[in-house]
């Protein structure tokens, strides 16, 4: 279980840095059907089940918040890198 937990957040800190919001979602339903398929197959009870999605679905979405907050100051330097050196740069409608 706990290589489950680490697949997860590592997961969702790829998911962070690259992606967005629909990936986040996408991943969270994959996550959640796919345990609830595999793990009862593996003879593991229904409760112990439960329990290990919603871990699994924490690991995620924190990882994801992880990636997100990693890639902040790299979007945020690479978007100042646009701005307009003096203000007769800037275009006026």
């Amino acid at each position: 279980m706990p290589w489950l937990l680490v697949v997860a957040c590592g997961l969702g800190v790829l998911l962070g840095l690259w992606m967005r919001l629909p990936s986040i979602v996408a991943a969270s339903a994959a996550l959640v059907l796919l345990s609830a398929v595999v793990m009862p197959l593996a003879g593991w009870s229904p409760l112990t089940t439960i329990v290990s999605i919603f871990a699994l679905l924490g690991a995620l979405q924190c990882g994801y918040l992880i990636g997100v907050g990693l890639s902040l100051p790299w979007l945020t330097a690479r978007g100042r890198a646009r701005l307009p050196r003096n203000s007769t740069e800037v275009q006026r409608p």
